[in-house]
């Protein structure tokens, strides 16, 4: 995977998830996927549970990304050690049983009468319960770990930030107690170009949730072909105990197969 990542984190190789630890990814201007393909690959090669909740691509984009970091999804998921929820599948399945259990039976046959995604009746509580009922299955393990991916989504379906928040903080409940030592890690995107959008609320309102944030920004200087953007670091625990913010900052450029992390203006096309 991504060894000087690891070391930036204090990730040892051949370790579990952090135990009842919230790692949030946010991203501006820039993605920051590459990083939650990091710890789904990095975690299965270590032989970790994962729940993975994908919410932005299918199957088969994270099953080929995957393969190219040495992962096989397929046979991770035969395994039983990777559980794999198409969450917005997921949710409009439960919308459409909702719906055509109140549909007159003649027009039960048409999938997406009186069905639409800003219905104020959608509710992410379905979704809760079943990765709830997912990672209760890992109960005997020692550590495994929640991945979501982009949670920001759920906004364009018409749901609130506060109903999102609420979301992400009853997976972080069910995941990170005493009695389940998981490890929470989920993107939310947020470009800063609107003032007070909804995205931007979600994000802050995760900040303050979280114990260690990724926060991925494209370069002030514009498009660069040798440095695709700028890492920041943020560990909110270490700064509240010291009453001074912990920060470390890096710029990346993302191969094929890998990703180089260097110094601010330490990339090798400066040097």
């Amino acid at each position: 995977m991504f060894p000087f990542l690891n070391d930036l984190l204090d990730i040892e190789v051949n370790k579990t998830p952090p135990d009842g630890k919230f790692l949030l990814i946010s991203e501006s201007q820039n993605d920051g996927s590459f990083l939650l393909h990091h710890f789904l690959s990095f975690y299965l090669k270590g032989g970790c549970s994962v729940c993975f909740i994908a919410l932005v691509q299918s199957s088969t984009h994270y099953n080929c990304v995957a393969q190219k970091l040495g992962v096989n999804l397929t046979s991770s998921i035969q395994k039983g050690q990777l559980t794999f929820i198409e969450g917005l599948k997921y949710a409009a399945q439960c919308m459409n049983i909702e719906s055509s259990a109140k549909m007159p039976s003649n027009r039960q046959s048409n999938p997406y009468h009186g069905l639409t995604l800003r219905d104020p009746k959608f509710s992410l509580k379905p979704l809760y319960e079943k990765i709830s009922e997912e990672i209760s299955k890992f109960q005997n393990d020692l550590s495994f770990l929640l991945l979501i991916d982009d949670v920001s989504v759920f906004l364009s379906l018409g749901v609130s930030a506060i109903d999102v928040q609420d979301f992400v903080h009853y997976c972080q409940v069910a995941a990170c107690t005493k009695q389940k030592a998981g490890c929470l890690v989920t993107l939310v995107h947020a470009d800063h170009e609107q003032g007070d959008s909804e995205e931007e609320l979600l994000e802050r309102q995760l900040i303050y949730k979280c114990d260690l944030q990724l926060h991925v920004k494209g370069l002030s200087s514009g498009h660069c072909r040798e440095v695709h953007g700028q890492l920041e670091i943020m560990d909110h625990n270490a700064a509240m105990l010291s009453g001074r913010p912990s920060r470390k900052v890096v710029q990346y450029k993302i191969m094929d197969k890998n990703v180089t992390f260097f110094a601010p203006g330490n990339s090798a096309s400066v040097l």
